[in-house]
């Protein structure tokens, strides 16, 4: 909330990116907030990966994820 107690603001990704957006208290048209950069301090998720070879038992692979914005991510410390 705003400190005038007039904007709500919060985040959504319905748009495909995480963007910010305020409205008004009561209601009524959002506002887009163009965000020009974004700096995360922590992890934002886990992902739990199990890979089974053909005799159902456990297999080691290299896991590599691509993100929707070109960026590949792995666990850190590999």
């Amino acid at each position: 909330m705003s400190p005038d107690g007039k904007l709500i603001a919060h985040v959504s990704n319905h748009m495909g990116n995480l963007d910010l957006f305020t409205m008004p208290i009561g209601g009524g048209e959002k506002t887009h907030v163009r965000i020009s950069g974004l700096k995360f301090l922590g992890l934002s998720g886990q992902v739990r990966v199990k890979v089974l070879d053909e005799l159902g038992k456990p297999t080691p692979v290299r896991l590599y994820v691509e993100a929707a914005d070109g960026k590949g991510y792995y666990p850190s410390g590999e």
